[in-house]
Parts: structure tokens; sequence; C-alpha cells
């Protein structure tokens, strides 16, 4: 029976993690190239839990940046590795804690690694809790050579390392502080009297110019634009209408796990009576059979 309530209580948390997944933020990749701006701003990436964010190793078709001169274009090797903070200042790996999650050692073919950040996994993937800091390096040079490096590499030569931090929800304060975060988590919608008001978004942008082995490279950090949202009462019924729809959802999948979890213990019950009654027709029909043996001549008289 404890083996059954066990299979329910893991089909609950399944059902729910494939839920929540479905309701998750893509945000948009990263490309993991020392040739990526955002290495220079060096701000933390502020995400939900949940949501979903893809590595994209260097490949000779995906250009970041625009070059002055065609050898960038020659095959770089990387290596992406989740890293504790001593680390991350470091630019060190220890193989005993740190963990390696792809090698980007294919740089003719699009690879990349989709990193989860979920607060709990089945597998052997990484966990991401919420409120915490998470910490990812590069220590390859380049070369197809360095690519098991453990330590310096780009992430000491160009900064190529990144702090992610999970939010605890979309009103976490730290993921609405543009000096604590890069805001990347989308902010909670306000909600205010009076006169509506749709104020315009605003966008800034920044050029640095990075010299990378003999090559010269122009760049141009993303955009972060931060868009004001109206107190809209349709899109907060909209909202709520799809809350309360998630929430109806998840409780009848609860509920009809529930009434598997009945059905099994009935069944597992009236199968333990099954093999007890045939058990006790066995013990009786071999009884039987010893005292018929026992007879002298075979016959009950």
């Amino acid at each position: 029976m404890g083996v059954f309530y066990g299979i329910q209580c893991a089909f609950i948390i399944l059902l729910i993690c494939v839920l929540d997944l479905g309701r998750s933020v893509l945000y948009p990749s990263i490309q993991w190239t020392p040739h990526n701006p955002i290495f220079a701003a060096n701000r933390t990436q502020c995400v939900l839990p949940m949501s979903k964010l893809i590595f994209v190793c260097p490949n000779t078709a995906t250009i970041v940046t625009r070059l002055n001169d065609t050898s960038g274009l020659d095959p770089h090797y990387e290596n992406l590795w989740l890293v504790s903070r001593r680390n991350y200042e470091r630019c060190e790996v220890n193989k005993s804690s740190d963990r390696k999650l792809i090698p980007c050692d294919m740089p003719f073919t699009l690879k990349y690694y989709t990193a989860i950040f979920k607060r709990y996994s089945a597998s052997n993937d990484p966990v991401f809790k919420p409120g915490q800091d998470y910490y990812f390096i590069a220590t390859s040079d380049g070369s197809q050579s360095s690519i098991n490096s453990i330590s310096g590499g780009h992430c000491k030569a160009y900064n190529m390392k990144l702090k992610f931090h999970v939010c605890t929800s979309n009103e976490d304060p730290r993921c609405q502080s543009d000096e604590l975060c890069n805001g990347v988590a989308q902010p909670a919608q306000a909600h205010t009297t009076g006169a509506r008001t749709a104020n315009p978004p605003t966008t800034a942008t920044t050029s640095t110019t990075q010299r990378i082995g003999n090559t010269s490279y122009t760049n141009y950090t993303l955009p972060i634009t931060r868009i004001s949202h109206p107190d809209d009462p349709e899109n907060e019924k909209e909202i709520l209408f799809k809350e309360s729809t998630y929430h109806i959802t998840i409780g009848f999948l609860v509920s009809m796990c529930f009434l598997l979890l009945i059905i099994s213990v009935i069944s597992v019950y009236r199968l333990h009576q099954k093999k007890k009654a045939n058990s006790s027709s066995s013990r009786d029909s071999a009884s039987f059979n010893i005292r018929l043996n026992d007879s002298p001549d075979g016959s009950w008289d």
C-alpha cells in the first residue's frame, strides 16, 4: 500500500511540474561567447521560478556584434559551468562541487543548453531555489585544447560570467530594483487610482569597443525597455480568469489522483483477500490429500 501511495504522490508532483512548465516564462537566449556585450555590463540577471533560458554555444553562423574583419569567424570552443560564489569571483572550478552544464565543442553546429529554474527536480538537473543566487562561468580560452580547463580562460580575461537571482515572485522587491537587478523579471502590474495614463516605454542603449585577440568588436548592449502597465480592468479580469482556470484545473487533477489512489487501495485489498482465499483453499486441499494418503485402503470409512 505504501508503494502505491508513493506512486500517487509522485504522479501529483509530476502533474504540477508539467503545468508549471507550461506556464513558465521563456527569456531571450544568451549567446555564450566573449563577444556578447552582456558580459561587459556584468549585471545580475533576475529570473522567475520555473522560467527557462537558453545558453547558445558559439558557432560560426551566429554573429552577436559587428565585426571589423572576418577573423572573428574562427571557431571558438567554450564551456559552461555552474559554480559557487567563491569560484565565480575567482574564475575557478571545483569539480567535486561545481558542475559542467555543457561543453561547447561543436562550433560548426547549433548547440545549446536550456536552463530551467525549477525549485525541485526528479532527475539530475540543477535545482534553483527562489530567493537564491546562482553563478555561471566559462573557463575556456576559445581553443579546443582548453575545453576542459577549470580556471582562468575567458572568465578571467573578458569577464565571461553571469550571476542569476531567482525571484520569489513577480513582486520580489529585489527584482524590481534597477540597482540590484537588470529587471529581466517582468514587473508586477501596478494598481493606481484616478485617471489612467499610458506612459511610453523608455529604452537605453550603450556601446563599447572590445578587442579579443587581433579582432576589434563594436559592442552594443542589449536595450533595456521599461513599459508602464496601465491599470486596465479588462486585463485584470483576464488575469483573474486565467488564474481561476488554472487553480480549477489543478484541483480537478488532484481530485482525480486521489480517486485513483482510492481505487488502487481497493484493488490491492481485493487482491490480498483473493490471495488469502487461494492460500486457504490450497492448505485445505493439501490437508485432504494427506488424510487420504494416511488411510490404509485409500478410502474414508
